[in-house]
């Protein structure tokens, strides 16, 4: 149940390394069949069936990984602004209990954005 857990949360992981050892078997394979000839001209098929087959599944691997990385680094970005914005609600809020400053306190205390 973990495991499907796990597959459902990072499919895109899951993803890049299926790619990954499809591409590298492509690439075993074309170079299995080509290195049986010595004739270029039997060995340009398995070049481009293997190869470049193989070389494509590893990059769209490489690029659902790093697709991977980039949603985790947006996810904590969005967890620390959020704990920025409710820290800043809590500051305006003790502000304007304590000084009367009222809205005239938030603009200072606002992070990255104009209001």
């Amino acid at each position: 149940m973990e495991f499907l857990t796990w597959l459902r949360t990072q499919w895109d992981r899951a993803g890049a390394v299926g790619l990954a050892l499809l591409g590298l078997v492509a690439l075993l394979l074309g170079w299995l069949g080509a290195s049986d000839s010595p004739h270029l001209a039997v060995q340009i098929p398995y070049f481009i069936s293997g190869g470049l087959t193989g070389i494509f599944l590893v990059g769209s691997a490489a690029a659902l990984w790093l697709s991977a990385d980039m949603r985790d680094e947006w996810r904590e970005l969005r967890r620390l602004r959020v704990l920025l914005e409710e820290e800043r609600a809590e500051r305006v809020q003790e502000r304007s209990g304590s000084n009367g400053l009222g809205d005239a306190g938030e603009r200072e205390l606002t992070v990255g954005r104009t209001r």
